[in-house]
Formats: C-alpha cells, structure tokens, sequence
C-alpha cells in the first residue's frame, strides 16, 4: 500500500516572486488562491470557525486582502471551498488506497489505514 501524500497546507506559505516576473496574472491568482485553501484548515484547529477571520486566513497564507476577495465572497465562501478541496483529496486517498484485486475486508482496512495515516500526518489534528 502507498502511503498518502500528506496535505501540503502545513508548510509555511511560499511567496511569489516580487517585481517582475514570468508568471501570468492567472498563475498568480491560482497559487494565492492554492495559499488561501491550504491555510484554512490550520486556521480553523487554532481559532475556530466562528473566530476565524479573513485576517487570520491571509496572514497565514501569506497574500493581501484583495488576493483573498478576487478569488472569494467570504469567509464562508472560502471555508467551503477549502471543505470541498479537503474531500476531493479525501476520495483520492480512499479511491488509492482499494485499487487492485483486494478482497472487501482488505479494501476497508487499507481505506482506513491511508485515511488514518492521512489524518495522522496532519499537525494540526496529531496535536
């Protein structure tokens, strides 16, 4: 069984390169965009939903407030998003983790192990 990838939002932020540079103006916005996804889970373990604020996500992604409103309405808006990304990465674990000729009972545990291990991985929930 291959382990699964840990979730990449638990490493400190990259920054684009400032001035000029080769990336498109839509190259930009998806890595902020990617930023912003990948600092919301941390961000809810140390605060909270209900505390949590657009100020807190940017921070932690390290791009501007108006980076967070051309990809988002909200905090809810990108709470949501970053929820459906989660499980999107959720499934291609599970979906990896049953691939071959495996019996039933070997399929779920090598589902639950991948997706313990997943977890696991994350420092946010292995506190």
């Amino acid at each position: 069984m291959t382990k699964p990838r840990a979730i990449s939002g638990f490493n400190p932020p990259r920054r684009l390169p400032r001035g000029r540079h080769a990336l498109s103006p839509e190259q930009v916005l998806a890595d902020q965009r990617q930023r912003l996804l990948e600092a919301v889970p941390s961000v809810v373990a140390e605060r909270g939903y209900e505390a949590m604020t657009v100020a807190d996500i940017v921070k932690k992604a390290a791009v501007s407030r108006n980076a967070f409103y051309r990809s988002f309405s909200d905090k809810q808006d990108c709470f949501a998003s970053a929820h459906e990304a989660c499980q999107e990465q959720l499934l291609a674990i599970l979906t990896q983790a049953c691939k071959g000729r495996q019996t039933f009972e070997q399929k779920v545990e090598n589902a639950l192990a991948a997706a313990l291990d997943g977890l696991a991985s994350h420092p946010d929930v292995a506190r």
